[in-house]
């Protein structure tokens, strides 16, 4: 407790002049009975004050007691990681609540930024990760981060797998499964969880029809890493919590930073359901649009330099935001208007740019991964979920 209140010091001091002058004062006038009484009303001030000083220290020794009392009690209480109304035990649960539960799994698919695969395998190479979110609980986060991979085992795997899907035109998905505690998810969103062991890894041929389906069900994956794979967050480049939002009005996009100017990770902007409810991850080429663009490569237009921070919106100039009218790998030189910020002014600015779609990565709009088709899929979760406070109460 550091909520003391200066004047209690002070006055305090204040008493004590008091007191000695009123000594004096008594000393010198001893046959005054005015002057004795102001002596006598002295005297009960200053103990009167003191009484509530002593008072007022009893009382916070009295609260310090309850706080470390509750703390010891708290400590003792045994882990119940099942249940989701007990706290675990657990450095983050105290953001967990009825919609971030533990122990729960949390899928992220993976995408090196590096465009070549001994470049994908240094120890210093950076993966996007994009966690498989959902509009129903305890999945309803939506997070991008950078981060690179620790073990050299893991990252030959990934890197072996993806640049050989791309090379044999099949799958190049790369996912991570990691079990996480309640609040977790949360805390990973607010860039408090920076590092953890992950794993097994998946390269992924086919998702299945939903996130609780079995083999039988679509799935089509092999396991290329057993062991577990550490993963140390460089930065979250964006997390939002799932919330029902009007649909954009063009195409919408979130733009990652690549690893060299004029290249760039593109996630799908989630903000509902229905049609413009999908998740969808690329890697594209931007230029601004006032150059003269014949095609992307070296002696092509100027590059745009994409925020490696947060990530920027990117709107698709007439295209509505839906699953057909999405950017896919035949796109080439698209207009679009890349809302930025001026960097000496910091007022707001929409750059005109172009787009050329490199790799279409991940398209996902119900699976194994996502869902986003449904605000609160029942016939999926039934009852032993709760739901997403933000979606489900509104009875959509």
């Amino acid at each position: 407790m550091n909520d003391y209140n200066d004047n209690v010091f002070k006055d305090g001091n204040d008493d004590y002049s008091l007191l000695d002058r009123n000594q004096s004062l008594n000393s010198n006038n001893s046959s005054n009975g005015d002057n004795n009484n102001n002596g006598k009303s002295s005297h009960l001030c200053f103990g009167i004050k003191n009484k509530s000083f002593l008072i007022s220290i009893i009382a916070n020794i009295i609260f310090l007691s309850f706080i470390v009392t509750v703390l010891i009690l708290y400590a003792g209480q045994p882990c119940n990681n099942n249940e989701p109304s007990v706290a675990p035990c657990d450095q983050f649960s105290i953001l967990a609540n009825e919609c971030n539960f533990g122990p729960a799994h949390h899928a992220h698919i993976i995408l090196p930024l590096a465009n070549d695969k001994e470049t994908c395998k240094s120890p210093e190479s950076e993966f996007f990760f994009s966690h498989g979110a959902t509009f129903f609980c305890p999945h309803a986060i939506d997070v991008k981060f950078l981060a690179t991979i620790g073990e050299d085992k893991a990252r030959e795997a990934l890197c072996d797998h993806h640049f050989n899907g791309i090379e044999e035109k099949k799958s190049s998905k790369i996912v991570l499964r990691q079990t996480l505690p309640a609040g977790a998810l949360p805390a990973l969103a607010q860039g408090r969880k920076l590092s953890w062991m992950m794993g097994p890894m998946y390269h992924i041929n086919a998702f299945g029809k939903d996130i609780n389906a079995g083999s039988s069900s679509g799935w089509n994956l092999t396991t290329i890493n057993e062991e577990d794979s550490t993963v140390n967050i460089l930065r979250i480049i964006y997390s939002r919590k799932l919330d029902v939002e009007p649909k954009p009005q063009s195409l919408t996009y979130l733009a990652h930073a690549g690893l060299n100017d004029g290249e760039g990770i593109l996630s799908h902007y989630i903000s509902t359901s229905g049609s413009s409810g999908f998740a969808h991850i690329l890697k594209i080429k931007i230029e601004k649009a006032t150059t003269t663009i014949n095609s992307f490569n070296d002696d092509g237009g100027e590059a745009v330099s994409l925020r490696k921070t947060w990530a920027t919106f990117l709107t698709i100039d007439n295209r509505l935001d839906g699953t057909t009218t999405r950017l896919n790998k035949n796109d080439i030189n698209i207009d679009g208007s890349l809302y930025m910020y001026n960097s000496k002014t910091g007022i707001p600015e929409t750059l005109k740019v172009k787009i050329s779609v490199v790799y279409d990565y991940y398209f996902g709009a119900h699976d194994g991964f996502v869902g986003y088709t449904q605000m609160c899929p029942l016939d999926i979760l039934g009852n032993d979920y709760p739901l997403s406070p933000t979606a489900c109460n509104l009875g959509l």
